[in-house]
C-alpha cells in the first residue's frame, strides 16, 4: 500500500509547522503530493450573509498569502506537487470528513496542540472523531517533538475491517522508514461489569489466559500482512482506549500512532 497523497490541516501555529515538516519527510520518501488545508469555522447565524462574504474574502487573501510565506517556499523546493486549500464550515471534523470524501487522500498528518499537549490532543473531540471515524489513516505528531523520528510505530487494532486497512498503511510506512511496529489491543473497561469491592478486579485476574489469547489473535491478524522482522511487540491492556494509548506512548517514547 503506497502513500501518494498526503493531507495536512494547518492553523499557522508552531504545531502546524511540525506537522508540515513531518509531511515533507514522508512525501520525500514516498514521492507523494502534499495538500495543506485550512478551515475557517463559520457558525450559523453569527453575521449576515453579505458581511460574512466580505469577511471571508479578506481572510481568503490573507490566509493564502500565509500559506506561501510559512510553508510554500520550503515545500516547493523539495516536493513536486504541493497545493493549498481553504474551506469554510461549521465543524472542523465534518468539514475535513466531507473534504476527504470528495477528495480521497492516503494519509492525514495532524499535529498536537493546546496547553495540555499530547493528552489533550488524543482526548480532544476533533482528533478523537477523526481517529475513530475516518476511513483515512491519521498520523499524529506530538507537540513536544523536536526531532521527527519514525523508528517506532504504535498500531492500535480492534480486529475490524478498519483495522485491516490501517494495518496495510502501517506496514507500508514501516518498510519505507525501517521502523518497528508495536501492535496494541485495548479491552474497553466499560465492556466488563464493575465490582462493588474497594478495588475493581482486573479482567486479566478473572481470566488469566485472556491476555495471551488476545496476543495470539493479534499475531494471526497481522501474519499475512507484516513480516516478523518489523514487529517489536504485542501489547494487550484494559481501560479507556485513548488513555492507554497515551500512557504507552509516554512510557515507551512512541511518536507515531
Amino acid at each position: 500500500m503506497e502513500i501518494q497523497k498526503i493531507l495536512v490541516p494547518v492553523d499557522f501555529s508552531e504545531f502546524s509547522r511540525k506537522s508540515v515538516e513531518a509531511a515533507r519527510k514522508i512525501a520525500r520518501r514516498f514521492g507523494a503530493s502534499v495538500t495543506l488545508i485550512h478551515i475557517i469555522v463559520t457558525p450559523h447565524g453569527t453575521i449576515g450573509d453579505n458581511r460574512k462574504k466580505n469577511v471571508l474574502e479578506k481572510q481568503n487573501a490573507f490566509i493564502r498569502q500565509q500559506f506561501q510565506v510559512q510553508y510554500g517556499d520550503k515545500l516547493e523546493k523539495e516536493i513536486q506537487d504541493v497545493s493549498f486549500i481553504l474551506i469554510t464550515g461549521v465543524s472542523p471534523v465534518d468539514s475535513l470528513q466531507e473534504y476527504l470524501q470528495d477528495h480521497p487522500h492516503d494519509l492525514v498528518v495532524m499535529g498536537t496542540h493546546g496547553q495540555t499537549g499530547f493528552r489533550f490532543f488524543v482526548q480532544g473531540s476533533v482528533v478523537e472523531k477523526m481517529i475513530r471515524f475516518s476511513s483515512v489513516p491519521i498520523l499524529t505528531i506530538p507537540h513536544a517533538l523536536h526531532n521527527i523520528r519514525f523508528k517506532r510505530i504504535l498500531a492500535p487494532l480492534d480486529f475490524s475491517v478498519h483495522s485491516q486497512k490501517a494495518l496495510e498503511y502501517t506496514v507500508s510506512f514501516a518498510k519505507h522508514h525501517n521502523a518497528k511496529i508495536v501492535f496494541m489491543h485495548v479491552i474497553e473497561q466499560e465492556n466488563y461489569p464493575s465490582f462493588s469491592s474497594a478495588e475493581e478486579e482486573s479482567i486479566f485476574e478473572i481470566e488469566p489466559s485472556l491476555q495471551q489469547s488476545i496476543v495470539e489473535n493479534l499475531r494471526e491478524f497481522v501474519a499475512d500482512t507484516v513480516d516478523e522482522s518489523y514487529i517489536e511487540d504485542f501489547v494487550v491492556t484494559e481501560g479507556v482506549v485513548h488513555r492507554e494509548i497515551v500512557n504507552y506512548c509516554k512510557s515507551f517514547d512512541v511518536m507515531i500512532i
